[in-house]
This record gives C-alpha cells, structure tokens and sequence, in this order.
C-alpha cells in the first residue's frame, strides 16, 4: 500500500484539534508547551509562553507531541 504525503498529512492532523495542549519535542522552543491556535496542512501555530507573554509560534506536525 503506497501512502501519498497528504495522507500521511491528513493522518497526523486528525490527531490534533484546536484548543488542544501540546509539548514542543524539536528545535528552538523544545519541552516548551503550548495550546494549538491554528492547523493549516503540515504547520500549526501554537501559542506558548514566553516571558509571561503568550507568543504565536509556527512548526510543523513533526516538532509537536499531545502534552
């Protein structure tokens, strides 16, 4: 079974909703936590914070886990 990119894309998003808090696991703002603000194809945008400010920040499915 040969599975396209938007599958795969389509698979990884069901698993997220928004409003839901999710862990930073990849890059800069790693084992930071956050709320899901936005899915939009392979990126969403969380709101984390920082300096006890919330603050947008775009990744991609891959650099966030269910917290």
């Amino acid at each position: 079974m040969i599975v396209t990119l938007e599958e795969h894309v389509d698979a990884k998003k069901l698993k997220y909703m928004i409003g839901e808090q999710v862990t930073v696991i990849e890059g800069p703002f790693s084992s930071f936590h956050g709320i899901i603000s936005e899915l939009n194809g392979e990126k969403v945008s969380i709101e984390i914070k920082i300096f006890a400010r919330n603050t947008a920040v775009e990744l991609t499915l891959n650099q966030i886990s269910k917290a």
